[in-house]
């Protein structure tokens, strides 16, 4: 009997969550389709062009692999259901790379340089000529046009049986940017950047065959808030937020090291700091990891890179006092000589990682600050970087930093997905900018941002704001952001993220958070929580003993006020 009854109420269950479904930010991709990202590149490798078509992809797939274009063999396009070609330098295709692309019965989307060698179908498209657009609109709905900033474009002048989805525009000139000749898309632009990526999305339902969403998720984050944080000022931030009802981000630096001292503050330094940011996450915010210490050598907490050395431009390799000696493969009698100094690196690369993400979940977890995502400090991490991350992250917010030779080279994908280089992390991009307060009109320069991510399906519109501006400045804004039509305001309380290290687990779970942690282990692994805890429980011991003594008092007036009223009587 109790067996039947349990299992009539897992059939319930199953039935109201069918009927209100868990309230997730966004959806996992369904997982049915198979992307294959066939490229040229001037290296031959796999350039930041190609990673920002993979992040736009994930968003429908996280199926998605390369393949060189002229090493392309038919066992690499095996179950694929779509496959780009992505042209970023001129290359002669051999045949059976235009072979492999004509045969495939699957979607197929050419961009960039050499679309005319993969069929004849295309060979009205000019990539030695570039043209101005400054805007576009697409076919359907010319009503809906979005301006930005001049990009270039290949001039095409496709059949009058292709199917024109996209026109890019130059005052009253427009040009096809994106269309269907017989069976093949093109889109014709040099690459990906600013608002390539953003007219590219726009066209992803259309090559996934998906209806198209209406709504944006969008976040707000407060920036760099660490343990000499001003803890009135952040209490009134906290308010305001809370009076909105808006939830939000935190990116939180447990550690501040004073760079001419080298004094560590944990935050048992600022017990008010530490009260407040519990009270928001307990109100609606949600904690994201930012670095450690968020410096690397002897710069200041919040201002310094941490994963990344930018005084050389190349990834944490060594310590921040070493000589740092940048080898290549001429500096090596052999290839596995070569091979076993790279390798030599990432494992250094991988301790210092997992060092400081460790030390700073645990350092957060200490004083019940639970960060569900991570963001790098400057959004500056190498690929093998992420690759670690994700052993302990399910969720990252910010940009992507694309390149192992350039920490600058980054840019933000435009919807929230899961690329392959981010290892099953979901991301989160940060698409707006921020407030800079040496710039009177940041916050329109971040309106204007949110425009033209409104353009495309379920782009997303989101921002940062450091706290220690003060609260005008976030009033202004949040007031802008709420005027974003279809904003969706990201919950990271709402969504499957999931931290996870020997000592502590958090997991979102429908609006709360789930922790399992080692207790012991985290309040003995340093001297910060147990003088912390010390000075609380000393504190709550005298203020009881206050509590006592003042009861004591009213109680003995009590009595002497009685007995003389009692003698009076008498």
């Amino acid at each position: 009997m109790k067996r039947n009854r349990i299992l009539a109420w897992g059939l319930v269950f199953v039935l109201l969550m069918s009927v209100f479904p868990v309230n997730m930010a966004e959806a996992e991709p369904d997982g049915g389709e198979k992307a294959v990202i066939m490229y040229s590149s001037e290296n031959n490798e796999i350039e930041e062009n190609q990673k920002v078509l993979d992040g736009m992809i994930s968003r429908y797939t996280t199926d998605i692999s390369y393949v060189r274009a002229n090493e392309a063999e038919a066992e690499d396009l095996e179950g694929a259901t779509h496959l780009f070609y992505y042209g970023q330098t001129e290359e002669k295709l051999k045949e059976e790379t235009v072979e492999q692309f004509t045969n495939f019965d699957g979607v197929k989307t050419a961009i960039g340089q050499n679309a005319d060698q993969l069929s004849s179908q295309l060979d009205h498209v000019d990539t030695s000529l570039q043209e101005t657009m400054d805007g576009a609109y697409e076919a359907e709905n010319e009503e809906k046009a979005v301006e930005f900033e001049a990009q270039a474009m290949f001039p095409a002048a496709p059949s009058e049986s292709a199917e024109v989805l996209l026109y890019g525009t130059n005052g009253n000139q427009e040009n096809p940017l994106f269309f269907l000749e017989d069976d093949i898309y093109y889109y014709a632009a040099p690459d990906l950047e600013s608002m390539h990526a953003v007219l590219l999305a726009k066209e992803m339902p259309e090559l996934f065959n998906q209806p198209e969403e209406e709504g944006h998720p969008g976040y707000l984050r407060l920036e760099d808030v660490h343990p000499l944080g001003d803890a009135e000022q952040l209490q009134e931030i906290a308010d305001y937020l809370k009076s909105e009802n808006i939830p939000y981000m935190i990116a939180v630096i447990p550690i501040y090291t004073d760079p001419e001292t080298g004094r560590e503050y944990h935050f048992s330094d600022n017990k008010e700091l530490t009260s407040v940011l519990q009270e928001m996450q307990a109100d609606g915010a949600s904690i994201v990891l930012h670095g450690y210490t968020h410096q690397f050598r002897q710069s200041e907490t919040g201002e310094g890179f941490e994963f990344w050395d930018v005084e050389n431009n190349m990834p944490i390799y060594h310590g921040p006092d070493e000589e740092v000696v940048q080898k290549t493969k001429e500096d090596f009698d052999s290839a596995e000589e070569f091979e076993e100094y790279n390798q030599d690196n990432l494992d250094y690369e991988r301790a210092y990682i997992e060092n400081r993400i460790e030390s700073g979940i645990d350092e957060m977890a200490k004083y019940d600050l639970y960060p569900l995502a991570f963001e790098a400090p400057h959004y500056t991490m190498s690929q093998n970087g992420y690759k670690v991350l994700s052993e302990y992250f399910s969720t990252y917010v910010g940009q992507i930093q694309l390149s192992d030779e350039n920490w600058e080279i980054m840019r933000p994908i435009p919807t929230v997905g899961q690329p392959t280089y981010l290892h099953g992390m979901t991301l989160y991009p940060e698409t707006m900018g921020y407030v800079q307060p040496e710039e009177p009109d940041s916050v329109d320069i971040m309106m204007k941002n949110a425009e033209e991510y409104q353009f495309i399906d379920r782009g997303v519109t989101s921002a940062f704001y450091h706290p220690y501006l003060g609260l005008d400045g976030l009033i202004e804004v949040v007031e802008g952001m709420k005027q974003i039509e279809g904003i969706e305001w990201i919950d990271l309380k709402e969504t499957d993220s999931q931290v996870i290290t020997d000592r502590v687990e958090i997991r979102a779970d429908n609006g709360e958070i789930d922790v399992m942690k080692d207790r012991i282990a985290l309040y003995t692994s340093g001297f910060s929580y147990p003088l912390y805890f010390l000075n609380n429980t000393v504190e709550t011991v005298v203020r009881g003993i206050a509590v006592i003594g003042g009861l004591a008092v009213l109680i003995f007036f009590f009595y002497i006020f009685r007995n003389r009223s009692q003698a009076n009587k008498g």
